[in-house]
Order: C-alpha cells, then structure tokens, then sequence
C-alpha cells in the first residue's frame, strides 16, 4: 500500500466516524442539513432469501438499481424472508458533494435487523469522479438522514460497499476529499 492509499484510507475512516456521530452530521433536515424529498417506490426486484444467504445483483440496463449487488451471509436471517430492492423517485439534497442518482431501498418483510453485516455494492463513474471520497447517508423516518457505514471504495471498479444491520432506504455522494 503506498503513502496516498493509506492516508486517502484513514481519511474515509475519520469521515466515517464523523458522519455516525449522533447529531453531528445532517441530524436533522434543515437549512444547513442534508434533506430528503421522499418521492414514490418503484419495485425493481423481489426474492425470498433463506438461513442459507443470498448475492442479489440487479442486471437490468436502463434501471436506476442496475450494478447494484445485496449480498445476505449465511445466518443472516433465521427464516425464509422477502427481500425487495427498489428506488424511491424522491429528491436527496446533500449539504456537499454530488448525489448519487439513485435513492436506493432495501426491505425485509417485517424482518427489523439481520443477524449478521448486509453489504450493499454500488456502481459510481469512477472516471468522473476519480480521487473523490464515496461516502453513504441512510434515510429514515420522516426524511431524517444519517450516515451509513463505508466498507470499502474501488476507485478502479467505480464501486463502494455499504454495511448494514437493517433494511434501509440509503443513497451516497461523492466529495473531494
């Protein structure tokens, strides 16, 4: 690893501390918050995931999901459990950076936490945005948004995985560092 990767490493480590701090980065929707519009949900892709896991890829061009990969652990769920990707025609406002062109919303049935980390994989321009930081905000009731935890950014792939323990509704932007 050279100087650049590790010092670009603990940079996204450092924003991604700052960002699940409660309260401290867009806590709450306002003037100098991020903010969510919520829109209408478009159903994209419905599977039912059992004990055993699941890598979910969407593959359909022209969709705004397409490249967006859910893989589930083993264990992750106790019971068999419908699992929905879609996208909600809402507008994400960040307080910088530029927004994904997607809201993206992954739901579980009633199933409220899983057992084990889910990994959301998103395709970003990686040529446009080259040297830019992916970082990840979660939308929750009423529009709240909150940060969502980074696992890792591709820059050569133009892909970043997200981390969660519940179904969410997320989207990320892409900042200089």
């Amino acid at each position: 690893m050279n100087r650049l990767q590790s010092l670009f490493g603990w940079y996204c480590a450092g924003v991604a501390i700052w960002l699940l701090l409660p309260g401290v980065a867009c806590g709450a929707a306002g003037p100098k918050g991020a903010a969510f519009d919520s829109g209408r949900e478009v159903d994209v892709l419905s599977t039912n995931v059992s004990a055993a896991g699941a890598k979910i890829q969407v593959a359909q061009p022209g969709s705004p999901l397409d490249g967006v990969t859910v893989e589930i652990p083993p264990d992750a769920v106790t019971d068999t459990v419908p699992i929905r990707l879609y996208y909600n025609t809402g507008k994400f406002t960040p307080v910088s950076g530029t927004p994904a062109p997607v809201v993206v919303g992954i739901s579980a049935g009633n199933l409220k936490r899983f057992q084990k980390i889910v990994k959301i994989q998103v395709p970003y321009d990686a040529k446009h945005y080259a040297g830019m930081a992916v970082v990840g905000y979660a939308i929750g009731a009423g529009g709240k948004v909150t940060g969502l935890q980074m696992l890792s950014q591709d820059e050569k792939a133009g892909t970043a995985t997200f981390g969660t323990l519940v179904p969410v509704l997320f989207t990320w932007v892409c900042a200089k560092p």
